[in-house]
């Protein structure tokens, strides 16, 4: 029904819509028959998308993305020849009848169809609407003796392109693609201003209520009760010095007696009771 190019032949595909489909009818009718039909449009249709224009123009194109570079010597593209083919074979036996000097009446046992070959014209409205030649006027072109066909064919089904000079079309260069540098690439982190805060984010220790670490690092002491007896606070600063370590490893070994002194004492309570 879209594709009919006769207006006889869209009327009969919409009245077999109109009856089984009312509802999508009533939408369409309302569109407009001008708007998505050819048989009813007000100008040459062809080349005209509503969808997608990129999908489009790859779901034509996927067919010749692995063709030779040698097929455009050819007059006219794969796509014209194609369907020129197809029509060719269909029109065999098509029989026509001249009726004028530019006028041929060609019999196709349906519809038939009128050929104005000087003014590329038909009545089916196939050869003017889609720019590729019908069965009708192939078969008027063979009355003639005309074996070659793609004369008729529009100019954008054509391969052949008309060289307008050196100086016209631009020289694209290939695109700069600069060597990836050796090693590991630079970070992106933000260099800290001068006098920003330089300190790690102070975690809260969940054992001992301290801020500067975490329950897994905590030293501090725990009597029987679960509350911690002694409690070490712990430098988050992101330079610590020498001597600073120094003094947290004499701590440790201080908190490490400590703690064996209060389990010596333990252990002797229990013996005594």
């Amino acid at each position: 029904m879209v594709k009919a190019y006769r207006a006889s032949d869209f009327e009969d595909h919409l009245n077999v819509f109109r009856r089984r489909l009312k509802a999508s009818y009533k939408i369409l009718n309302d569109v407009g028959f001008h708007k998505w039909s050819r048989s009813r449009a007000e100008h040459v249709r062809y080349s005209y998308l509503t969808s997608n224009n990129v999908e489009s123009v790859n779901a034509i194109s996927v067919h010749a993305r692995k063709l030779p570079v040698c097929i455009l010597t050819s007059t006219v593209t794969p796509y014209a020849e194609h369907k020129l083919a197809k029509r060719t074979k269909k029109s065999r036996r098509w029989q026509a009848i001249p009726s004028t000097n530019n006028l041929v009446e060609v019999r196709d046992g349906r519809k038939n169809g009128l050929v104005n070959l000087a003014d590329k014209v038909c009545s089916c409205g196939q050869w003017q609407g889609s720019g590729i030649p019908c069965g009708h006027v192939i078969a008027a072109a063979r009355l003639f003796g005309v074996a070659n066909v793609t004369q008729f064919v529009s100019h954008w089904f054509t391969s052949e392109w008309s060289d307008p000079g050196p100086n016209v079309l631009p020289i694209v260069n290939p695109p700069i693609n600069p060597k990836r540098a050796l090693g590991r690439p630079k970070s992106t982190k933000r260099h800290l201003s001068t006098g920003e805060d330089t300190e790690k984010t102070v975690r809260t220790c969940t054992r001992c209520k301290e801020l500067g670490h975490s329950r897994d690092t905590c030293r501090s002491l725990v009597d029987r009760t679960g509350e911690p007896t002694t409690k070490r606070v712990v430098k988050t600063s992101a330079s610590t010095s020498k001597s600073e370590k120094g003094k947290e490893k004499l701590t440790d070994k201080e908190t490490f007696h400590a703690y064996q002194s209060q389990f010596n004492a333990t252990c002797n309570l229990a013996s005594d009771n």
